[in-house]
């Protein structure tokens, strides 16, 4: 007869604190960039180790510039009462900042192992980046549709500049694929802090949804999404990521309409960005 041993209470514990770490990272926010990593690199037939190195270094640099938006946002968070470890007290502000500075270890090393100097870079810019968002005295976030541009910027710019060093494609190639592609992230990043207008407000976040409404915000969305459908059928031609992008287009005009569908956006928008990738550095 087999028999099986409870779980200890340090067993529970580091299960706990596991999870909990993760709920911190936000894992789904390093969707993107790992979708254009990842189709780009098998698509070339980039070795499963590279793509797993590639793959550890996204997940733990975007987890760092989370990790460091919440330190910065926490008090706008209890406000808006957001489900995060921060916010709702199941950490502490010194356990952030040192799971924040085991994240900046951890790539570090990470960097050093690889050895490569566009990736280090790529990193490094990135990491520039979420200073000036979430930072005093910057504050990108505070200042409008810079802080969404940048986000736009970042969570395409470092999976495309990580594909171009592993796979050698042309980087004028890779040029044309951010032009067009920068677009529809931003439609995504407008809509990042829907729904967090009283928290933002009371701490002078001056959001796009703050300044200008919800309204107005939709149709710089719209907007945008059209620019990168002209930019991409300019500079890609037309292709599989055409179609998705007109359903992202269909989503952002069901949004209009009071139909919740901002998750359906994002996945959307990732899909129409991978495929733009694959097809332009292809």
């Amino acid at each position: 007869m087999l028999t099986y041993a409870a779980p200890s209470d340090a067993a529970l514990a580091g299960w706990y604190h596991g999870r909990l770490i993760i709920r911190f990272l936000r894992l789904r926010n390093a969707k993107l960039p790992l979708t254009v990593f990842l189709l780009v690199g098998i698509d070339q037939g980039v070795s499963p180790v590279t793509l797993a190195v590639g793959t550890v270094l996204i997940v733990l640099v975007y987890g760092f510039v989370v990790v460091f938006n919440d330190i910065h946002d926490v008090v706008g968070d209890r406000i808006n009462k957001r489900d995060l470890p921060l916010a709702t007290g199941e950490l502490a502000d010194a356990q952030a900042v040192g799971i924040l500075s085991s994240l900046a270890l951890a790539i570090l090393l990470l960097l050093l192992a690889w050895g490569n100097a566009v990736v280090a870079m790529a990193t490094a810019a990135l990491t520039m980046a979420s200073f000036l968002y979430s930072a005093p005295p910057w504050r990108l976030s505070d200042r409008g549709i810079s802080g969404p541009a940048l986000l736009a910027v970042c969570y395409v710019g470092m999976p495309v500049a990580m594909t171009v060093a592993v796979t050698g494609a042309n980087p004028v190639a890779a040029i044309g694929v951010l032009a067009a592609a920068v677009p529809f992230a931003l439609a995504t990043s407008l809509f990042k802090d829907f729904g967090e207008e009283r928290g933002d407000t009371a701490i002078g976040k001056l959001t796009p949804a703050v300044r200008h409404g919800s309204s107005t915000v939709y149709r710089w969305a719209l907007a945008s999404q059209f620019v990168g459908v002209v930019l991409g059928t300019v500079v890609l031609g037309p292709g599989w990521w055409l179609g998705y992008s007109l359903l992202g287009l269909t989503a952002t005009g069901l949004m209009m309409q009071g139909t919740p569908s901002a998750v359906a956006q994002r996945y959307v928008t990732t899909v129409t960005i991978g495929l733009m990738a694959v097809q332009g550095l292809g």
